[in-house]
């Protein structure tokens, strides 16, 4: 069977001293370019809202925020440890060093 290819996103340094904000639209987040999430895992629904995220790194850190257009949401795990993968949720796996892991 061939392998999958990934598709890949180029993360960009944050500009030193950057102010990151919760806003997808502030200036922040300005540097990221966006990334459009088409892969999902085959036991999930069918319902696939549509879903952005954007990443910067910095020294120590990577930054990143997701945007999903969604009108069903639902929250119901809330405590440290509960399966929140259960409740609307979106996930990213990255595999910086291909065949190293994610």
């Amino acid at each position: 069977m061939a392998a999958t290819r990934l598709p890949t996103y180029p993360v960009r340094r944050a500009p030193p001293g950057l102010s990151l904000s919760p806003d997808w639209e502030g200036s922040a987040w300005a540097p990221a370019e966006t990334l459009e999430l088409a892969c999902f895992r085959p036991e999930g629904s069918p319902h696939r809202p549509r879903t952005r995220a954007r990443l910067l790194y910095g020294d120590a850190r990577l930054f990143g925020i997701f945007r999903v257009e969604d009108r069903y949401v639902r929250s119901r795990h809330t405590r440290y440890g509960d399966p929140v993968y259960r409740d609307s949720c979106v996930e990213v796996f990255l595999d910086p060093r291909p065949g190293k892991g994610y």
